[in-house]
């Protein structure tokens, strides 16, 4: 009996730890996607960064890993949309800010995962592609506010 016990307990760890994963992440191995992944490890290699105007090396230590998908096939990207916007529409994410303008819709989710720790899902669909970014780690809006203005 302890050992039913003890594989069932196991298997619901597992099953949860394993379920914290991003439902995004399926479109990571996809063809046809563009998929980026830096991890903590790399992000603390380089704490001064300023790419194009985005300072992220201030708040480097703060992130965990930052995911960036794209895709310009037509198929994934209604997939992709998708997925996106059930997410929204179940309350998993908590939309912060809407922008479309000239064939653009941008949308910047929320996720609080517990711990002070945030995963910010950054969603730009236009005429051509559609791009996602997920950042994860322990940021604050003010973080990301100090990301984007220098």
């Amino acid at each position: 009996m302890k050992r039913i016990v003890f594989l069932f307990i196991i298997t619901w760890c597992a099953t949860y730890c394993f379920g914290q994963e991003s439902s995004l992440e399926k479109f990571a191995d996809m063809d046809g996607v563009k998929s980026v992944y830096i991890s903590k490890a790399m992000l603390s290699l380089m704490p001064s960064l300023d790419v194009d105007g985005v300072d992220i090396g201030k708040t480097a230590t703060k992130l965990d890993n930052i995911q960036i998908l794209s895709t310009e096939k037509t198929d994934i990207r209604e997939k992709m949309s998708k997925e996106v916007k059930a997410l929204a529409s179940k309350g998993k994410v908590e939309e912060l800010m809407r922008v479309k303008e000239d064939g653009e819709n941008v949308h910047i989710y929320m996720k609080d995962l517990g711990n002070k720790k945030n995963e910010f899902i950054l969603f730009n669909d236009d005429k051509d592609e559609l791009t996602i970014i997920i950042i994860t780690g322990s940021l604050t809006l003010t973080d990301i506010q100090n990301i984007v203005n220098k």
